[in-house]
């Protein structure tokens, strides 16, 4: 039934005002209102590009209160239908504040607009943001210092979105490690940004990845919910990898932590493949084959302050 409902909440998200769990959105530069803390419980800052036919788009949200920091990062993709790629993910050094970013692939000619969003709280001991780089090559992976784990990822993939784009920001079980891969060719840049805590639980854990899987079809896009409102833990961060036949890529990872739940969605992409050179007229989708979308949420005890 909760599942239902933050994919209501998903669909109904519009690019200029919209509320998301709470949380006002505003378009272009505007200032996000924060969420309520029934509880105690983190906020969520939401803002939302302006929804238009520009072909690149970037966001930046902060947390509504100076003294927090950036746990969780997430962003979205609204109105793209296959035709645009998400290029960022990126909390800053100062874990104040995510950019996301978004660009149109060749062909696609329908308004759109990409929303970022931040997980923010306080805690006595901050974290901190790990970077990894590779250039000249399809994957990066950011690994945490010392004791601390992971609670939220990033990503920035540089390439031309036409032959190269993100489709995997999955944290490792142990939450100990961010991967970013890039599928297509091979971009000129790949970053992966990982936000790490130290425990201060006793036995020394922060949190727990949980994982959710898509069925194997044919059937795009896909989304994928992760659901931890069993748990005495709450969602702070999002992370998914999109496998299977043809041009596959993410286009949404939405943190709720209100609603105790993250999600993450990928599609297939759609327009001139500029790849194609055997003579054929391009049907629309650059292939109709199989695959299948896994979303994680990372959960940290309500202790971890």
């Amino acid at each position: 039934m909760i599942s239902r409902v933050w994919r209501r909440r998903m669909a109904a998200l519009s690019a200029t005002a919209v509320t998301l769990t709470g949380t006002a959105v505003t378009g272009g530069t505007g200032n996000p209102a924060a969420a309520a803390r029934p509880g105690g419980l983190p906020d969520l800052a939401v803002l939302a590009s302006s929804h238009d036919h520009s072909g690149v788009k970037t966001v930046t949200v902060h947390c509504p209160d100076p003294g927090q920091s950036v746990y969780g990062a997430g962003a979205r993709i609204i109105g793209g239908a296959g035709g645009v790629v998400l290029t960022a993910m990126a909390p800053d050094q100062t874990l104040s504040s995510v950019t996301a970013s978004a660009a149109a692939r060749t062909g696609h000619d329908s308004a759109w607009s990409v929303s970022a969003y931040a997980v923010c709280d306080v805690s006595s001991d901050p974290p901190q943001r790990t970077v990894a780089t590779a250039v000249d090559g399809t994957t990066a992976t950011a690994t945490c210092p010392d004791r601390a784990q992971v609670t939220g990822t990033g990503f920035r993939v540089d390439a031309d979105v036409d032959l190269s784009y993100v489709d995997e920001v999955a944290p490792d079980r142990d939450l100990r490690r961010v991967r970013v891969h890039a599928g297509g060719s091979t971009p000129t840049r790949v970053v992966a940004y990982a936000i790490c805590k130290r425990p201060t639980a006793v036995d020394g854990s922060l949190g727990a990845r949980l994982t959710a899987t898509t069925a194997t079809d044919d059937a795009w896009p896909k989304t994928a919910i992760v659901d931890g409102s069993g748990t005495d833990q709450r969602v702070y961060g999002v992370g998914a990898s999109v496998r299977g036949q043809g041009v596959l890529f993410l286009t949404a990872l939405v943190p709720d932590p209100l609603l105790n739940l993250a999600g993450g969605r990928a599609d297939r992409g759609v327009g001139t493949d500029p790849l194609r050179h055997d003579g054929h007229e391009d049907d629309g989708h650059e292939d109709d084959g199989k695959g299948e979308l896994t979303s994680y949420g990372i959960l940290l005890h309500p202790t971890f302050h």
